[in-house]
């Protein structure tokens, strides 16, 4: 995960007028803004980017369902400049 966040430092400027998003999946648990690695939550703060899970309400409980299986996880996330988070009214 170290070497991930790095490239991204790497090849992004982060400032304050900086507009950052990135979304996918990131074979993370997310729970009340931090994640299972430490490495990525040292990058998000030191970043100051904020993870948008909480922008979906409390009925959204999966991104991902595969119904013949039964089965349902929140696999896809996305993180971006407090900024733009501040300015996310509504997600779906």
């Amino acid at each position: 995960m170290s070497d991930i966040c790095g490239q991204i430092e790497a090849n992004v400027s982060f400032t304050a007028d900086t507009f950052v998003m990135l979304g996918g999946d990131f074979n993370l648990e997310f729970a009340d803004g931090k994640s299972c690695s430490e490495d990525f939550d040292s990058f998000i703060t030191d970043n100051d980017l904020v993870i948008c899970d909480s922008k979906f309400g409390d009925n959204a409980k999966y991104t991902y369902c595969h119904e013949s299986r039964g089965c349902s996880s929140w696999i896809d996330h996305f993180v971006v400049s407090r900024y733009l988070f501040d300015r996310i009214t509504n997600a779906k």
